[in-house]
């Protein structure tokens, strides 16, 4: 196994994406989208740990002209903080599955410091399962990757209400030249309940991979929308229904500490998730960090 695992990560370094979680990332108008993660390693009894800690504030929300806005009292400030506990295991080569814990932080103040709304909260955990293929047979590529992930979206205390969602994902990466990757994803979640509409996403990016050792640099667009769902413009207990949309530029620059010789080094990313525009959203990008390890 130990010998295996040699071989595994030396493979990886050479011609696979060193980003191996492949969680369903839940979107909302309060903040830009998370990049989403790259296929899932297709290699037997992986595990992956993954942590995940991101926020911004904002005093700019766009209506549904996409026109910024402000509260008739004054400029109010959102604040939103999210952390991420991400854990995936391959049962097999191609079979895996993982759990996302998210948890949220959320404070609407006005312009004279004083908090209109706070709320902490479990944003949707989400349970997930997917299948994974990498295919490195072609003569024009350094590999084809594929997955595909279905699972449960948990109820919690979240702003978008107590709903059991389904959420449905598809992933597919092209390495080619040694260092460059080029990927495209989709993703719907369907939820139980009559407020929230289905949510949908869709993400490209490219990536340059190992430039130096384990130094990755990534570049991603995200545009995901929602015909309806709960939102807290306000202070609470007000509530409104809203239809929404968002396009999001994902910038990352992550190192892989990860080798023949320390096959379980971690491996650390600093994003930015910059908002580009968007219609009945708070204007906010999540500037953070992530760390995890594969084992």
């Amino acid at each position: 196994m130990k010998h295996g695992l040699f071989a595994f990560y030396a493979v990886c370094i050479s011609c696979i994406p060193t980003i191996t979680f492949s969680y369903i990332n839940q979107s909302h108008l309060y903040h830009a989208r998370l990049f989403p993660g790259e296929n899932r390693f297709a290699y037997n009894n992986l595990s992956s740990l993954t942590f995940q800690a991101a926020g911004d504030s904002t005093t700019k929300r766009l209506n549904n002209q996409g026109e910024t806005i402000t509260a008739p009292s004054g400029q109010r400030r959102y604040r939103y903080h999210q952390s991420n506990f991400i854990f995936e295991h391959n049962f097999s080569k191609n079979i895996f599955a993982g759990f996302n814990f998210p948890y949220a932080h959320l404070i609407i103040e006005e312009s004279d410091n004083n908090i209109s709304y706070k709320k902490k909260f479990i944003n949707n955990p989400t349970f997930n399962v997917g299948w994974t293929q990498s295919s490195q047979c072609w003569s024009w590529a350094d590999f084809v990757n594929f997955t595909v992930e279905s699972g449960l979206v948990i109820p919690a205390e979240s702003i978008n209400s107590n709903a059991w969602g389904m959420p449905l994902s598809g992933k597919c990466a092209l390495g080619i030249y040694d260092w460059v990757t080029l990927g495209v994803q989709s993703d719907v979640t369907i939820f139980s309940n009559k407020h929230n509409k289905a949510c949908w996403n869709l993400c490209t990016y490219f990536k340059a991979d190992h430039l130096m050792r384990g130094l990755s640099l990534l570049l991603g667009y995200s545009y995901s929308t929602q015909e309806k769902t709960p939102t807290q413009w306000e202070t609470a207990p007000s509530q409104q229904f809203t239809s929404w949309n968002r396009w999001t530029c994902h910038f990352a620059l992550s190192y892989d500490f990860a080798c023949t010789m320390h096959p379980h080094a971690p491996h650390i990313e600093f994003c930015y998730n910059k908002a580009i525009s968007g219609k009945n959203i708070i204007d906010n990008s999540l500037i953070g960090f992530q760390l995890g390890a594969e084992f």
